[in-house]
């Protein structure tokens, strides 16, 4: 009897073992297969959603090309945006110039001279580079955590339709609200940023 339970037991554990080698072999062909039919599905998918977007981004560009209240914000923005570096480069060159100032106790000119521009050049290097860091580091993070947390087809329909609107009601929305449409713009896509950023952490937070 215990003979025979152990080949009972032995024939059974060579047929299990069989008949879970053919159904892996089944389960891994059919899930080739399946994965396949989602990696072409999900390209075709991804590359019509593209085309919408990109379609709409086209048709947003043209629309702004032929809109003068949002080519006359460009502008505006542009020389603006100039104006400003400007005046901190004249602001820099003053605080260089009034810091440098301290090298004539020195008697000697030669010397003199040498360290005037020695403190010319440190002090309006340190004051130029420290915004231009700030920025740097302030965009390479945002831009980091852009691409991790939200980088995805919503981000991009957000920013077209948001576009197509400023763009569709310029004229509206300058009656209503004075503001540069470019950097309406601007406000809205770091709004929507921040609006994301909220839902993602009290996602994270209740555990999804």
């Amino acid at each position: 009897i215990s003979e025979q339970d152990k080949y009972i037991e032995e024939s059974a554990e060579l047929k299990y073992k069989k008949r879970k080698i053919c159904l892996d072999k089944k389960y891994d062909k059919k899930n080739a297969n399946l994965k396949a039919v989602y990696i072409a599905r999900n390209t075709a998918l991804n590359t019509q959603l593209f085309s919408s977007i990109l379609y709409a981004a086209i048709v947003t560009l043209l629309m702004a090309a032929k809109s003068d209240v949002f080519k006359i914000d460009i502008l505006k923005f542009l020389t603006t945006f100039t104006n400003i570096i400007i005046k901190y480069g004249d602001i820099t060159i003053k605080a260089g110039k009034s810091t440098a100032v301290i090298s004539t106790r020195i008697d000697n000119i030669v010397i003199q001279n040498i360290l005037y521009w020695l403190i010319f050049l440190l002090i309006s290097a340190i004051i130029l580079s420290i915004p231009i860091i700030i920025a740097f580091l302030s965009a390479k993070k945002y831009i980091t955590w852009y691409k991790e947390e939200i980088s995805d087809s919503i981000s991009l329909w957000v920013a077209v339709i948001v576009l197509a609107l400023t763009i569709f009601f310029s004229e509206e929305i300058k009656q209503l609200i004075p503001v540069n449409l470019i950097l309406l713009n601007i406000i809205a896509h770091l709004s929507y940023s921040g609006f994301r950023a909220y839902v993602r952490g009290c996602k994270r937070y209740r555990g999804y």
